[in-house]
């Protein structure tokens, strides 16, 4: 397959590989809002392995990294927020989707569980980083929706129930916690949640 370099008239250029009229291969795009594509191609779109940034304070910013499928976000990948968000999980046409998904906060929360259409939702674990609070249990629509836990990072306290609209509607305390995830430490209990949705 040649490689060469094609400007368009929209003031985007592609420079790489191509099969035919089509970019095909390895190759770079430009595009006219500025945000640059490396990686690979299929029938001229995004397609296998690729980068997307954007441009910041006179460089550019990673936006997103992985895999593509048909020019959308489908396979695993890396997306970067421009407040430090961060998701790392499955993708599907452009939507993180899939059994598990770890998603980083930028004030230090952390989700690690199922995604629906862009969504928390299955089974998924919180950890709320200001307070080491824990929430594990189901979700949907991106709240704590059905059956969960709520555990209480100062007291050890636990809030079991029937949770609706991220508002446990139904449910009992029960004051024995879990001493063994060391709620007072938000670190370990991360690391627990991570370990346990292998």
């Amino acid at each position: 397959m040649p490689t060469l370099k094609r400007v368009f008239s929209n003031h985007g250029w592609y420079e790489g590989d191509w099969n035919g009229k089509c970019k095909e291969g390895f190759g770079v795009q430009k595009f006219r809002d500025g945000k640059i594509y490396e990686g690979e191609w299929l029938g001229g779109k995004p397609d296998g392995l690729g980068t997307l940034s954007a441009p910041e304070a006179g460089g550019f910013r990673k936006i997103y990294q992985g895999q593509w499928k048909s020019g959308f976000r489908s396979g695993s990948g890396t997306s970067f927020g421009a407040d430090g968000e961060r998701f790392d999980g499955p993708w599907l046409r452009g939507q993180r989707h899939g059994e598990r998904g770890e998603l980083r906060f930028a004030n230090g929360d952390v989700y690690v569980g199922g995604f629906q259409q862009d969504l928390r939702k299955g089974q998924g674990k919180m950890l709320y980083a200001s307070t080491g609070n824990f929430y594990e249990g189901e979700w949907d629509e991106d709240m704590p929706a059905g059956e969960g836990k709520y555990f209480f990072g100062q007291t050890g306290s636990v809030l079991e129930g029937v949770w609706v609209g991220g508002v446990c509607k139904a449910g009992a305390f029960r004051a024995e916690g879990l001493p063994a995830l060391g709620l007072a430490d938000p670190a370990a209990v991360l690391q627990d949640a991570i370990h346990n949705s292998h």
